[in-house]
Parts: C-alpha cells; sequence; structure tokens
C-alpha cells in the first residue's frame, strides 16, 4: 500500500507562483516517482492562512483524506504569514501567539499519526511588500523573525520528539530559491525555487525514513 501524505500548509505550500501548479510538495512526489518510491499527496496549503486558521481546519482535512485503513503521513509547514508585519508594523499574529498555536496543532498532529514539521522559508526583503489579497493589505515579511520563529519552532519540535526541518536557513543560502524569489514577489517563488525546496525535503533523512516505514 502507497503512503498517503497530506501537505498541510499556506501559499509556499499550496506551490502559489509555480507555473506548472505543483508547488514543492508536488515536485517532491515527482522525484520520488522517479526513484520508485511513489506515494499520494494531497497538498492542503490555503493561501494567507496563519498558524490559528491551519489549527482550526487541519485535522478535518486530513481526517477526510486519511481513513484507519490510509498508511498516513502528516507534512505540517506553516508560519510565515504570522510573521508578516501590517502596514502599521505589526505582526499578523504576535509570535508567543504563534508559538502557542503550533505546539498544539504538532502536539495533536504527533499523536494521531505520524508527522513531520518543516519550517517557514526564506523571502527576498528586497521586493517586500507583498499585497495580501486575502487581508486587502500589503504585508512585509523579514528573514530576521522568520530565523527566530525557526528556531522556536525547532525547540517545541525537540520537546515534543518531532523530526523538524529548518527550510528557512536551508533556503536563505540555496541560490536557486533566492533567485526564484527574487524573480518574483519575494515570498513565492517559481518553479526553479520550488524545485530547490523539494531536493532539501527529499535529501531530509526523516522525509526518507518516514516515506519508507
Amino acid at each position: 500500500m502507497a503512503k498517503v501524505a497530506c501537505f498541510v500548509g499556506a501559499s509556499t505550500t499550496e506551490g502559489m507562483g509555480d507555473p506548472e501548479g505543483l508547488g514543492w510538495a508536488g515536485r517532491l512526489r515527482r522525484i520520488e516517482a522517479q526513484a520508485g518510491r511513489p506515494f499520494l499527496a494531497y497538498n492542503l496549503g490555503v493561501r494567507g492562512h496563519s498558524t490559528g486558521m491551519i489549527a482550526g481546519r487541519w485535522r478535518r482535512e486530513c481526517a477526510a483524506r486519511l481513513p484507519d485503513t490510509a498508511d498516513g503521513l502528516l507534512v505540517m509547514s506553516f508560519g510565515n504569514n504570522d510573521a508578516a508585519a501590517l502596514p502599521d508594523g505589526t505582526l499578523r499574529t504576535p509570535l508567543d501567539e504563534t508559538l502557542r498555536n503550533a505546539e498544539a496543532v504538532i502536539a495533536e498532529a504527533a499523536a494521531w499519526r505520524p508527522t513531520l514539521w518543516i519550517g517557514p522559508t526564506a523571502v527576498d526583503e528586497a521586493r517586500m511588500p507583498v499585497h495580501s489579497r486575502l487581508l486587502g493589505v500589503d504585508l512585509s515579511y523579514d528573514n530576521r523573525r522568520l530565523a527566530e520563529m525557526s528556531a522556536a519552532f525547532a525547540g517545541i519540535a525537540g520537546r515534543l520528539g518531532v523530526p523538524y526541518l529548518d527550510f528557512h536557513a536551508r533556503l536563505a543560502t540555496d541560490a536557486d530559491w533566492m533567485a526564484a524569489v527574487g524573480r518574483s514577489d519575494g515570498l513565492h517563488p517559481d518553479g526553479s525555487g520550488y524545485d530547490a525546496a523539494a531536493r532539501h525535503v527529499a535529501a531530509w533523512p526523516s522525509w526518507q525514513a518516514a516515506l519508507q516505514a
């Protein structure tokens, strides 16, 4: 029976900006299929969603796709939208609230199904701000805030015993990713950027262990 993976997150999980509509999750599926490790992928990324919004929907959406008979895997990836600054400089979600939301989501997920956690992505600050159609305002993303969030996420993951991939650290030093977001809006890359992200996940030992378990 093939593994069934639910990828839960926001627009960078969905694959916004990818002309093929695959995002890194779809490109990861393609990498693994070509390597003889096929799996079924459900992309549950929703544009603009914060950790609080994801907390309110993920279990229902994943449960509809992962019946008890499924060999299921949860891949959670979120955080960028929480760290976005509104025009007045305040954050969409204060960091302490983001961390509470994230811990609640990951703890519940890990108690239900095998779970992997992938952190927020890196941005090109020179391209800020990004207009949010959901909120109708311009948002600014900052790598310092995202790195701080990712470090805090890693600490939570360690306490919960959930594998964590510091996506931000990897993508901030990945020339393909940074060039791709630079060609776009600074947050969402084109296909080459999502290819780069997918390669990082495919090379992550925790992903391979979960996929082949």
